[in-house]
């Protein structure tokens, strides 16, 4: 980390800190950088709670607010997420870049209030819509966020190309190549010359084609490796397994799958387990019941039931059948 860079942080950290001591201060942002800032306040005004959970910056949970607030901006620039900032949910109307320096970073999904976390060197893409909250940064967390307005993300992107909206896209484990485009783009951001407001769009689309671009690449080498995978583990088949087997983190590897395939882990698992049964019932004389076992099924009526709905044949005529052929 430059001393240059890391003069900037510090002076992110002190700007939030005297900000989030003056409720006039906090009062005036919600009212600049809030899509449905009358909306909100009017409803703090009437819930004492959400108000109270509002403005106390000591918080370490998000509070369920009955409105959404709504960010909004028209300018590009990147911020440092500070050890002062509380979680609290919200969305955007435009495109956010998070991308951890150093720690990690915390996420809690809206309603559920489920928790998950991108490590160090990894980035997400947050897109219009997403209903999200940070967990509070640790003072050796070095967290950055690029708002990108969704003009700015489009005319990167031709349409269908782009995260969906309401998604949040992880990269975990960015390249160096991605990792270099976006320290150039923070370091470009924020200077008032013409040609460096050229250059920092520039570095912003290297990096975001580099993110997808090492993206595709992993996520046809993830699939590729799960057919392995199900040869020696179908049997007792578990997404963690297979996640700390490739190397990512369970969250992702899911995610990957799905996209590829069009299925989850789990189902991806169930078509596996069945192909297999076919292959045991007509090459060998074992029990329905041992073809069960044999393909990891707990009981063998559950089994019997699922072969069945996904075949339109029970077991045992599937077997009588193959022997005719």
């Amino acid at each position: 980390m430059s001393k240059e860079f890391e003069k900037l942080m510090n002076a992110h950290e002190v700007d939030d800190r005297d900000y989030v001591n003056d409720r006039e201060a906090v009062t005036d942002r919600i009212k600049e950088e809030f899509a449905n800032a009358d909306e909100f306040l009017a409803y703090l005004g009437r819930d004492v709670a959400a108000e109270k959970a509002f403005f106390d910056y000591s918080g370490n949970r998000p509070y369920p607010f009955g409105v959404v607030p709504v960010r909004k901006s028209v300018r590009l620039y990147v911020k440092k997420y500070t050890a002062t900032q509380r979680p609290y949910y919200h969305s955007h109307s435009f495109y956010e870049i998070i991308f951890v320096q150093n720690g990690k970073c915390g996420f809690f999904h809206y309603p559920s209030g489920e928790r998950y976390a991108i490590d160090r060197g990894s980035a997400c893409v947050v897109a219009p819509g997403s209903v999200h909250a940070l967990e509070r940064a640790g003072k050796r967390d070095v967290i950055l966020k690029a708002v990108v307005p969704t003009e700015i993300f489009d005319g990167i992107f031709l349409e269908g190309d782009k995260v969906r909206k309401g998604e949040i896209a992880v990269f975990e484990n960015v390249g160096d190549k991605a990792h270099s485009y976006f320290q150039n783009f923070v370091a470009e951001n924020g200077k008032d010359m013409p040609l460096s407001r050229i250059s920092e769009r520039g570095w912003l689309t290297l990096f975001l084609a580099e993110l997808y671009r090492e993206k595709d690449e992993r996520g046809g080498d993830i699939v590729e490796k799960l057919d392995i995978y199900f040869e020696n583990n179908l049997k007792n088949a578990r997404l963690c397994d297979f996640a700390a087997y490739v190397g990512y983190n369970p969250d992702y590897v899911s995610r990957v799958i799905k996209r590829y395939t069009g299925k989850s882990f789990r189902e991806a698992v169930e078509i596996e387990k069945l192909a297999y049964a076919k292959v045991l019932l007509s090459t060998t004389d074992m029990s329905v019941e041992r073809v069960s076992a044999e393909c990891g099924y707990a009981n063998s009526s559950g089994f019997y039931k699922q072969f069945t709905a996904t075949y339109g044949i029970t077991p045992a005529r599937y077997r009588k059948a193959r022997k005719k052929s």
